[in-house]
């Protein structure tokens, strides 16, 4: 008989369950403003360029406890492009693109690269609009704790959908989806077989204007996922409902907080389902012009790369303070806890990764104008400590990085 998972973890979007794309969520009935573009020929573009990294990292192969860690100096450029197309008075398409190349000094066999593109053309048609979504991702970086190397993640997304204006503060929209996933190591042969799947479904966003700065939310999604080596026998249906709001970026207040619930259906009897509270995290509060508060968390579930364990469950929760002295030097700090497990099959045990970490940091901001260009500088040490329960203790494991980072453009 099929038993609940336990609770489910959640967030955006680790790599073996990514929800379906989102592209832009831009509005599909009118473009952004043109002025905060930059105009490069039919393109209007915000474009930025940061280095993310440029320090140490103590750890670079993930190595537990019971192993010699190995360190190495390291450098992530980060190019990113955000930008506007208008076709005629009506059509348009939104766009945004960053590269992240990260590259060791020893340890060259390990640099690699994060590429993300998305998209969303839209046509609207008065209280009627049609927009089309794209998402391709590659991805290098380590997904969750449970994976001590960094394996190959490819998704690539598409919707179609349509939008409707039910009143002068009621949206409505629908959207048939679909993503391809696939994944890919040398070190995990079966990564493949384990997490390659196919994505498709419905989704149906309710949005009320609440306020000029709040909006409430409702998304309901069915999902049918469909792997393709089947003799994982990890089929399923996936069925979503989660009301949100959303505050705007000129409030004191802003963000999202998303609180719904979550069905997971294999169609294998023997394996354990899943039903329970899912949820999303990103609220930040201005005290004055000097001190920003931001609350994070998540609440998901995913598929695990163990054979014997088909989910992983992920929460976590952190806070993060930065205050500005004046307008050119400020500092920051952050802490963050979270609980990743794995629950176990027959003789099996359950694992469960206890994850912590700390951060300080300082800032100076060269530049900043009013839409959002700025120059700025950071410096910032991060530890972080992986703790497995009994007999899996032999993974504990501890990293901590000191890097300099710098950023230019929107």
């Amino acid at each position: 008989m099929k038993r609940s998972a336990g609770v489910l973890g959640l967030g955006l979007a680790l790599a073996a369950s990514v929800a379906p794309a989102h592209a832009l969520q831009a509005d599909p009935f009118a473009p952004p403003d043109p002025l905060r573009y930059l105009r490069w020929g039919p393109l209007r573009v915000r474009p930025g360029f940061a280095v993310t990294e440029l320090g140490h990292d103590d750890n670079v192969f993930f190595r537990s406890a019971s192993e010699p860690k190995e360190g190495d100096l390291r450098v992530t450029l980060s190019p990113r492009l955000e930008g506007l197309v208008l076709f005629g008075q009506r059509a348009f398409v939104t766009f945004r693109g960053q590269v992240d190349y990260t590259a060791y000094r020893r340890f060259r066999d390990q640099n690699f690269f994060n590429r993300q593109l998305e998209a969303r053309a839209s046509v609207p048609f008065g209280r009627v609009a049609v927009f089309a979504d794209l998402l391709a991702d590659r991805r290098r970086d380590r997904p969750t704790s449970e994976f001590d190397s960094r394996l190959e993640r490819d998704n690539f997304g598409t919707a179609l959908g349509v939008a409707l204006k039910l009143g002068s503060r009621t949206r409505a929209q629908l959207a048939l989806r679909r993503t391809d996933r696939s994944f890919t190591d040398p070190d995990l042969p079966r990564v493949g077989a384990l997490l390659d799947r196919l994505e498709r479904g419905l989704e149906t966003t309710l949005a009320y204007t609440w306020t000029e700065q709040t909006t409430l939310l409702v998304e309901f999604s069915t999902l049918r996922v469909r792997f393709d080596d089947p003799s994982v026998a990890r089929d399923s249906r996936q069925r979503d409902l989660i009301p949100g709001i959303r505050f705007g970026e000129r409030s004191r207040l802003g963000g999202l907080l998303r609180l719904g619930r979550t069905r997971i259906d294999l169609d294998d009897p023997a394996k354990r389902d899943f039903s329970g509270v899912v949820g999303e995290l990103d609220l930040r509060y201005r005290f004055g012009r000097g001190t920003t508060v931001r609350l994070e968390g998540e609440r998901r579930a995913g598929f695990a790369v163990f054979e014997s364990n088909n989910l992983f469950l992920d929460r976590s929760a952190g806070v993060r303070v930065i205050h500005f002295f004046n307008r050119v030097l400020g500092a920051e700090t952050a802490v963050r806890r979270g609980r990743l497990s794995f629950p176990g099959a027959g003789s099996v045990a359950d694992r469960l990764d206890r994850i912590r970490s700390r951060e300080l940091g300082v800032r100076w901001r060269v530049q900043q104008s009013g839409l959002g260009e700025r120059v700025e500088y950071s410096l910032r040490w991060v530890e972080w400590e992986r703790d497995t329960n009994p007999p899996f203790d032999h993974l504990d494991q501890t990293r901590s990085t000191l890097d300099f980072g710098a950023s230019f453009g929107f």
